[in-house]
């Protein structure tokens, strides 16, 4: 066990000033698996509006929504990643986007 701890704290301590480089991997690849879902759940209940009102709409999330949702989730997936422990950061580092290529392998990005 004491050789875990060794081999997570050495990659923590390799990838620990990466963290917020880390977390701008975990939201935008979680954006890219769920963007179109998200476009969905907005498309859905303006459907019958008038098109230049969905045009609007659907150009204002692109442009502004994503954006905001990419500078707040950025800072608390980094946030996050800087408040682990050194002997989980790789842990949770490396299961998070393990986790997220099996999703997106689920949803047919590979």
């Amino acid at each position: 066990m004491n050789i875990f701890y060794e081999i997570t704290n050495f990659l923590s301590d390799l990838t620990r000033p990466h963290s917020n480089q880390i977390a701008v991997g975990f939201v935008a690849t979680i954006l890219v698996i769920f963007g179109t879902d998200i476009v969905h759940l907005v498309k859905e209940p303006i459907k019958k509006l008038h098109f230049l009102l969905r045009l609007t709409i659907l150009i204002t999330l692109s442009a502004f929504g994503f954006s905001i949702l990419t500078n707040v989730s950025n800072r608390l997936v980094s946030d996050f990643l800087i408040s682990l422990p050194d002997r989980w950061f790789s842990v949770v580092v490396i299961t998070g986007f393990v986790a997220l290529g099996i999703i997106a392998e689920k949803k047919k990005f590979m």
